[in-house]
């Protein structure tokens, strides 16, 4: 095959050949607990492919070379995939790629314009076949369909930005609904709280064989300052929260406290499976505001199986107090 080129040819006759269409489905892979921007992403992706051709001879019934034979192919294959419902046509202002062809009648280029359906990205490679008044040009398309899935929630989507397992805001409550860990790994996750809310309580897992959880504050501001409240150029009421994004609010008489924390919840995989870790949220005052929920998953994957020293162990083990007999400081102060 060579190389596919945006070339338009250009003729003043019209000729269609017989069109065929090849289709093809790659093997799904999954790419588990895949994350470009957090370690508590956990999104599998599956992808298909699907390959559409069709041809143009070039030369007419008449035996008259047809130049712009494979413009005519590259039409016949996205019309194909607008049949298969790969692509739509589109039009001047919203197309993916367009193609133009003289109009015998009038003298003129008509333009045609092509668009691909949400979620597909194309290829495209063209081959000659046959020789002299046989030849002929095929164009292949391929078009690929990606699905992310969180494999947690169950949610899908075509971009794995909407899945990524960052932390959701909920009012001034920053949470991850979901982490990653491993047998004999910990995991960090970070809990900010905002709102007048300082702390958690009541830590729970809800799969204790698996997932082991504990929690610290890393830092905290408490105070009894109310942010003030601004009026914006359209009348609504707002306040500046401490990272400068507008939060809007009911009315101008509306206290929102302005303390605030960090809390870093330490998760440890004690063996393979899923557990559901909850916690309550607290005010400086002591007063429970809500409750949230985060998914933990323990995996087989460990980034570093064991450490070693001349010939000692660097890891103390899992267990603080039970180090492992081979560990370079074991029985030493």
């Amino acid at each position: 095959m060579g190389n596919f080129s945006k070339t338009r040819a250009i003729a003043t006759a019209f000729a269609l050949s017989v069109m065929f269409m090849t289709s093809t489905t790659a093997k799904a892979y999954q790419s588990h607990d895949y994350s470009y921007s957090s370690s508590s992403s956990v999104i599998d992706s599956n992808r298909n492919s699907t390959t559409v051709s069709a041809s143009a001879s070039y030369y007419d019934q008449a035996g008259k070379y047809v130049n712009y034979a494979r413009t005519q192919a590259e039409i016949n294959a996205w019309t194909i995939a607008v049949q298969r419902g790969f692509a739509m046509v589109g039009n001047a202002s919203n197309y993916y790629d367009y193609f133009y062809m003289p109009n015998p009648s009038t003298g003129n280029l008509d333009y045609t314009y092509f668009q691909l359906k949400e979620g597909y990205r194309v290829s495209s490679d063209y081959e000659t076949t046959g020789s002299g008044k046989t030849s002929a040009v095929t164009v292949y398309l391929t078009f690929t369909k990606t699905v992310y899935k969180n494999n947690i929630t169950g949610e899908t989507s075509t971009l794995r930005s909407d899945l990524t397992g960052q932390r959701r805001l909920k009012g001034d409550n920053a949470i991850p609904e979901k982490a990653m860990t491993c047998k004999g790994c910990y995991e960090s996750i970070d809990v900010y709280l905002g709102s007048g809310n300082v702390k958690i309580k009541n830590l729970k897992s809800s799969n204790k064989k698996a997932v082991s959880v504990s929690s610290f504050v890393d830092s905290s501001v408490k105070t009894s300052d109310n942010y003030s409240i601004h009026k914006d150029s359209l009348g609504y009421y707002y306040y500046p929260d401490y990272g400068q994004d507008k939060k809007y609010v009911s009315s101008p008489d509306v206290k929102i406290n302005r303390s605030r924390a960090h809390i870093v919840i330490r998760a440890y995989g004690k063996k393979t499976g899923k557990s559901v870790v909850s916690f309550d949220i607290v005010n400086k005052d002591g007063k429970k505001t809500g409750s949230a929920k985060i998914t933990v998953v323990s995996g087989t994957a460990q980034p570093i199986e064991s450490i070693t020293l001349g010939g000692k162990s660097l890891d103390q083990g899992n267990t603080v107090g039970s180090a492992k007999s081979n560990y370079i400081y074991n029985h030493k102060n």
